[in-house]
């Protein structure tokens, strides 16, 4: 049975080897695949990885449990550490392979159509705000469910729903006036 949150942080406290390689294989891919959506380069998010697992080493032992997931507490920490190493100009999401994520299709045709708006939809994208891409991010790309979001971005569940339905609802129009 696997360790409860409580548990793996109690272990991670008491400095247990065996509680830090269950947070990597519990959670290494999928935050590498964040912060790589967010960053666009694989060694500055193989980086920003190990960065994140030597933030927890550092605050492990002030860390205290509170119901929240860990899981929520090192997506932020990620999240904060990409978007410090992107301020150098670039927005969020700068290289999103949303081609990675489309269905594959037999047709070359509509292959290519797909690829298409696959680009428009990343350039409509940056044109949100940054808190309106991390939400789509999370939500759609990290498979986070909204109370999840809402633990990491440290928001109220209905602000991220209210954020989620404005960048969709802004996305559906800048789409719009790319067709039209």
């Amino acid at each position: 049975m696997p360790l409860t949150d409580a548990e793996l942080i109690e272990r991670l406290q008491a400095g247990e080897d065996a509680a830090y390689q269950e947070v990597i294989a519990r959670y290494g891919d999928a935050l590498y695949r964040y912060i790589y959506r967010i960053t666009g380069d694989a060694a500055l998010s193989e980086d920003l990885l190990g960065e994140t697992y030597l933030r927890l080493v550092e605050k492990i032992d002030d860390f205290r449990y509170q119901g929240a997931p860990l899981k929520a507490w090192l997506y932020r920490v990620a999240h904060n550490m990409a978007l410090n190493a992107m301020r150098s100009g670039r927005r969020i999401m700068p290289g999103v392979d949303l081609e990675l994520v489309l269905p594959p299709a037999d047709d070359p045709a509509a292959t290519v159509g797909l690829r298409l708006e696959a680009q428009d939809l990343r350039e409509a994208i940056t044109q949100l705000t940054e808190e309106q891409q991390q939400v789509l991010l999370l939500r759609f790309f990290a498979g986070m469910s909204p109370g999840e979001v809402a633990r990491t971005i440290d928001k109220s569940e209905t602000a991220v729903k209210q954020m989620q339905l404005r960048a969709l609802r802004s996305l559906g129009r800048l789409m719009g006036q790319r067709d039209g």
